[in-house]
C-alpha cells in the first residue's frame, strides 16, 4: 500500500511539469542595425523628447504644451483606456492567485431559546484549504493570456493618448496657420 501511495505521488509529480501547447515565441524580425540614406540626408541627432515620448516638444511651443496636458486631463476616452488597464491588471493578478492555495473561512452564530427557557447560544467556525497542481498547465497558460491582454491594454493607453496628442497638435497647427493668414489679409 505505501509503495502504490509513492508510486502515485511519483506520478502527480512527473505530471506536474506538463503543458498543453508549445510556448510562445516572439517570431524573427530582421531590423537593419543601420538605415542607408540618400545622398543629401543626414541623421537627426538625438532629442530628448524622442525617448520621453513628448514628441511635440519639437515645436518648442509652450502654449501647444499646455493645451496637450489639458486634453490628457480631461480625454474620457484615455480615462476609459486606463480603466481596462486597471481591470487587466486585476484579472492577471486573479489569474496569478490560483498558483497559490485557496483558503475560505466563515463563522456563525444561533440564539435559541425564550422567554420561558433559558437562552442557548450555538456558534460555529468552518475553515477550507484548497490546492490543485497546475498539471496541464491550465493555470500557467491562463496567467500568459491575462499578461498578454494587460500588455495590450497598456497599447491602447498609449494608442489613445497618441491619437488625442495628434488631434491637439493638428487644430493647434491649423488654427496658427489661419491666424498667420488673417494677420498677412490672406483671408
Amino acid at each position: 500500500m505505501k509503495s502504490l501511495s509513492a508510486a502515485c505521488l511519483l506520478c502527480a509529480l512527473a505530471l506536474a511539469g506538463c503543458t498543453l501547447g508549445p510556448d510562445y515565441r516572439t517570431p524573427d524580425s530582421a531590423i537593419p542595425a543601420r538605415f542607408q540614406y540618400q545622398d543629401g540626408w543626414r541623421t537627426m541627432p538625438e532629442q530628448p523628447w524622442v525617448a520621453q515620448g513628448t514628441w511635440w516638444e519639437a515645436f518648442d511651443d509652450p502654449v501647444l504644451t499646455d493645451l496637450i496636458e489639458q486634453a490628457d486631463q480631461a480625454s474620457q476616452t484615455l480615462a476609459q483606456a486606463e480603466a481596462r488597464f486597471r481591470a487587466a491588471e486585476a484579472q492577471w493578478r486573479l489569474a496569478r492567485g490560483e498558483y497559490s492555495p485557496q483558503l475560505d473561512a466563515s463563522v456563525s452564530g444561533t440564539r435559541s431559546g425564550g422567554s420561558d427557557t433559558d437562552p442557548g447560544n450555538l456558534f460555529s467556525g468552518r475553515l477550507d484549504i484548497s490546492w490543485a497542481p497546475d498539471l496541464w498547465g491550465r493555470v500557467r497558460r491562463q496567467v500568459e493570456a491575462e499578461r498578454a491582454g494587460l500588455a495590450a491594454s497598456a497599447a491602447d493607453i498609449a494608442a489613445a493618448r497618441l491619437t488625442l496628442q495628434v488631434a491637439v497638435v493638428q487644430g493647434y497647427v491649423r488654427i496658427r496657420a489661419l491666424d498667420s493668414r488673417t494677420d498677412h489679409g490672406g483671408i
